[in-house]
């Protein structure tokens, strides 16, 4: 019994780049066993370093074959009959498994469908709908620990040579019928001869040495024809290995990599590095190389902002160059003999399965993607770190497309009315207007080229990547406060600061305890939609050229306003003002400054993002005219204002 669908928990990565595990349940009623039922072989530990070779030999870890035809799915369980090889080395395993020593059994797969959904307890659970089953081992432990023997029954009858035997499926127990001491079913005692039965013809002699060197030539030849045509037609190494594993003819190996790579040179190579899910079965080995490489890249680039992690110390200190040897070297294409440039264009040509995740990771058979999420951590990582003094006073939003967004200003709702004994509720109305908006697209391209790996540019991967990041930065903070700047009509016709609004100062004047108390008065007393209620707006920030940063700390009490007076301290109500000093102003004015309310009481300027896609996000391409990657940076943004009666501007009229 090989499978029950039983859940696995495996390791991936989220849509933020965080290692994560999740469940996978193999459907049964999805599986492919056509390979099985072809006669697949049955291995130790799936021929990786299993039970009973050294690594040099992956012929020795085949322990047996699946019986043809006998592969099926009965009420749950997934069976097959198996029969081991006659050859002296594994009698000692075939007896364990007699035994009940060996008792887990694996299924090796290949998964074509899923379907992905998050459970009560916050974990994923991957459902394998569609899978290709292409071998079965025995494992010391396996992953499914209800899939095991089931029965034994000797691989020929004693009593003939024919093989019609050996393929005669044997009656399985259930588990019910077996107990601890006892697990598997003994074979059952060799029947007496009796004395008129013939003598069973000897069989011929077989040199077994020289049957297994030749059968070892012949695998080391496939082996090699399969990578040498893998590397050729720059076939993902992870496709050459399976070919390799699963015994595949050179010729159909062949046959299949010149399809693939016709197939792959008829579609364009855009990889969007901030997009992707966890992929089913990855290997652990890939992701922790891969890691590596990066962490080194980055650590190499610029240490202080990148330590050296446990993985990276593989690869510290490299040139790029040598990032693109190792590249190629673990995607099993040899470098000797090779120049930098040649090692440069076959490494900017690996291209693996194109999974990726939101956090760019990617294996080293996506190289050119690889560097590209060096370039996008390092811009990303910019991007964040620069100031944007908006954030407090302003509101986030997002947006599903790039639609126009319409935002409404609520009135307050109408006063409660008396209702006298026996009266009836009267209805009242909320009244509204409306600000639209949409979001625009920014964007800018970088490039890696051979030159840039042969030069050995860092700059590549930490200080132009950088900049592009700040800037997008910059980029956000130059269009929120050129709101306020531009002081344009909002969709009443009134400009967004103005006697209509109720929100000037007569005079221009720098922060005071008068001024900010002006300000203050004024935000308290806007009014809802009707004219009449008052909002009661509490001002909280003070939004300030840094020219007036000081003047305007020691009005708020942040500082005492005279040293040597120390009861001079501005009034309480004042003291919870937040100044923030914007350099932005300074280029306008040195004497207007803003004033504004808690964004989420009654709103002010809304800042607005594409759904998804927060700041700035990274796409890569693989391109003809750059004979390399090509990595763009891409920020979807829009700011609008949405209400005035929660800001104030102190300038002259």
């Amino acid at each position: 019994m090989w499978s029950t669908g039983a859940p696995v928990k495996r390791q991936g990565w989220s849509s933020e780049g965080r290692r994560i595990s999740y469940l996978e349940v193999l459907d049964l009623a999805g599986a492919d066993l056509s390979r099985l039922n072809n006669g697949a072989p049955f291995l130790a530990q799936h021929s990786v370093g299993g039970l009973i070779s050294t690594g040099r030999d992956a012929l020795g870890d085949v322990l047996g074959v699946v019986v043809e035809g006998s592969a099926r799915v009965e009420n749950g369980e997934a069976l097959a009959t198996i029969r081991f090889s006659a050859r002296e080395e594994i009698a000692p395993i075939v007896q364990d498994i007699q035994d009940g020593i060996l008792r887990n059994i694996s299924v090796g797969y290949e998964p074509t469908e899923w379907e992905d959904r998050e459970t009560d307890t916050g974990l994923i659970e991957r459902t394998i709908t569609g899978w290709l089953a292409y071998e079965l081992s025995a494992v010391a432990m396996g992953a499914d620990d209800t899939a095991m023997f089931r029965s034994f029954a000797p691989t020929q009858d004693p009593d003939t040579n024919d093989n019609s035997a050996r393929t005669a499926p044997t009656q399985e127990a259930t588990m019910a019928d077996k107990t601890k001491t006892d697990p598997i079913v003994p074979a059952a005692p060799a029947v007496e001869r009796q004395p008129e039965t013939p003598a069973p013809v000897p069989a011929p002699v077989v040199d077994l040495k020289a049957v297994r060197q030749q059968a070892a030539s012949d695998e080391r030849r496939r082996m090699a024809g399969i990578l040498e045509a893998g590397r050729k037609l720059g076939i993902p190494a992870g496709d050459v290995q399976r070919a390799i594993n699963d015994g595949v003819s050179l010729e159909s190996a062949r046959d299949a990599f010149f399809g693939a790579a016709a197939d792959a040179d008829d579609k364009p190579n855009i990889q969007p590095t901030h997009r992707g899910a966890i992929e089913p079965g990855e290997q652990d080995e890939v992701a922790t190389r891969s890691e590596g490489m990066l962490n080194a890249l980055l650590h190499r680039a610029n240490p202080s902002k990148n330590k050296l992690s446990e993985q990276g110390m593989e690869f510290r200190g490299l040139r790029l160059v040598e990032f693109c040897r190792a590249a190629l070297v673990a995607n099993g294409i040899s470098t000797r003999g090779m120049g930098q440039r040649e090692i440069a264009r076959k490494a900017l040509s690996l291209r693996g399965s194109g999974m990726t995740t939101r956090a760019g990771y990617h294996t080293t058979s996506d190289f050119p993607l690889l560097l590209a999420d060096a370039m996008g951590k390092s811009l990303r990582r910019a991007y964040d770190e620069t100031p944007r003094t908006f954030e407090p006073w302003a509101k986030r939003a997002t947006a599903p497309d790039f639609k126009q967004v319409k935002r409404l200003q609520l009135g307050s709702a109408p006063n409660l009315l008396l209702k006298v004994e026996n009266g009836e509720v009267t209805y009242g109305t909320i009244g509204e207007s409306r600000e639209q908006y949409a979001l625009g697209t920014y964007a800018r391209a970088l490039a890696i080229t051979r030159e840039t790996i042969i030069n050995d540019d860092l700059d590549a991967f930490d200080q132009l990547p950088a900049a592009f990041g700040m800037a997008a930065s910059r980029l956000e903070s130059d269009i929120v406060y050129g709101i306020l700047t531009a002081n344009a009509n909002m969709a009443d016709g009134s400009a967004l600061f103005s006697v209509a609004h109720s929100n000037i100062s007569g005079a221009a004047a720098p922060p005071s305890i008068a001024t900010l108390g002006a300000m203050m008065t004024a935000l308290a007393r806007q009014t809802a939609l009707d004219g009449t209620t008052p909002l009661n707006n509490q001002g909280r920030y003070v939004i300030v050229p840094v020219t007036l940063r000081l003047v305007t700390e020691q009005a708020i009490g942040v500082v005492q306003r005279f040293p040597d007076a120390p009861g001079n301290i501005s009034p309480a109500y004042l003291q919870s003002l937040i100044p923030i000093a914007e350099p932005r102003l300074d280029a306008v004015s040195l004497t207007d400054w803003y004033g504004a309310g808690d964004p989420n009481a009654c709103d002010t300027v809304e800042y607005m993002y594409l759904e998804g896609d927060e700041g700035v996000m990274i796409e890569t391409e693989n391109g003809f005219e750059v004979d390399g990657v090509k990595i763009k940076a891409t920020l979807d943004f829009a700011a609008k204002a949405i209400d005035h009666r929660n800001m104030y501007l102190n300038t002259t009229p």
